[in-house]
């Protein structure tokens, strides 16, 4: 087993700032540990791979169907992709949205002639408004956050249009062949909260449970949440505690074909006010499956969220096909 334990205020202090591994270095077993926007490039670099290279043109050829999607799985695809040149979640939903205009015009006409009217005549008229009228109310919904809310496109969420659901399912083998997602616990909904939904959210947040997998040929980019709060008891109060949750200390161990996370509450005034509440564990073990075999890791934590990429042999090239170096 090949491990990487990360612990104590120092190692904290470090992750928070963002610098987790500065350099490659070279484990004993000949397992990587990277630099994470090196080993998060790596995974999801498109390149490679048979069939791979009509990805990059499909991408774009697609992109105003792809922008019918909803505001995740443009994020995701956006994110997969590595760049704007190859998918860009805001220029994609501005396709479209100029596609819809043109399309919701010419549906509306064939309504008007599937109602019996004469082809090219006044009476068309009507039913193409009607398409107008349908684009221009989808295309406020969609971006009401951004027209309503005068925030900017990168900080959004760019809903899907009408027939965006059965265009997932149609381009869904392209969509798969970017991006794979697996996920476990509690993940939040857009625009939905509830203080007994974030309060089960954060229940399962200290067994480790609220976590995501990206997928890619090239490996694995888990998002993992850590609890925030300690939880409201007597025994808080009687020793003084805020609302905010020390910090973990953090193991991350590489085995065959998973990843093993382990968490641990340091404090130990923290620990008592756990012993004595219901579902506050002081430490938890998750396992995570990975597909192998593995060349390199990488990890950060910071803002209580726990960030591993996990790069698979092969992965570790650049888009000319030469290796990542080691940084000294």
């Amino acid at each position: 087993m090949t491990s990487s334990d990360r612990q104590g205020a120092a190692a904290l202090a470090e992750t928070q700032a963002g610098a987790v591994a500065g350099a490659v270095r070279i484990l004993a077993d000949g397992l990587r540990e990277l630099e994470f926007e090196a080993a998060l490039r790596a995974v999801r670099h498109l390149s490679g791979g048979r069939g791979r290279r009509w990805i990059r043109p499909l991408m774009l050829l697609c992109a105003p169907l792809l922008g019918a999607l909803d505001d995740r799985s443009k994020r995701a695809l956006a994110e997969a992709t590595g760049g704007e040149h190859v998918f860009s979640a805001e220029t994609a939903t501005a396709l479209n949205i100029l596609l819809d205009f043109l399309l919701y015009p010419v549906l509306g006409y064939l309504a008007g002639l599937a109602a019996g009217n004469p082809p090219l005549t006044e009476s068309d008229r009507g039913w193409i408004l009607l398409g107008i009228m349908l684009a221009t109310g989808e295309t406020l919904v969609r971006l009401r956050e951004g027209i309503f809310g005068a925030r900017p496109a990168n900080q959004i969420r760019l809903g899907g249009s009408l027939y965006g659901t059965p265009v997932g399912w149609l381009l869904a083998p392209l969509i798969e062949r970017v991006v794979r997602w697996r996920r476990s616990g509690v993940i939040p909904v857009d625009g939905y909260f509830t203080p007994e939904f974030e309060s089960k959210r954060e229940r399962e947040r200290r067994y480790g449970e609220v976590y995501a997998v990206e997928e890619h040929d090239g490996g694995a980019y888990i998002r993992m949440e850590l609890p925030r709060r300690i939880p409201p008891s007597a025994a808080r109060d009687r020793l003084g505690l805020s609302e905010e949750m020390p910090d973990y200390d953090l193991k991350i161990a590489i085995e065959p074909e998973q990843v093993v996370v382990r968490g641990s509450v340091p404090d130990p005034d923290v620990r008592a006010v756990f012993a004595v509440s219901p579902a506050c564990p002081t430490d938890f073990e998750t396992r995570i499956p990975v597909a192998g075999p593995v060349a390199g890791y990488a990890w950060r934590y910071r803002d209580k969220l726990l960030e591993i990429v996990v790069v698979r042999k092969g992965a570790l090239a650049d888009e000319n096909g030469s290796n990542h170096r080691a940084r000294g």
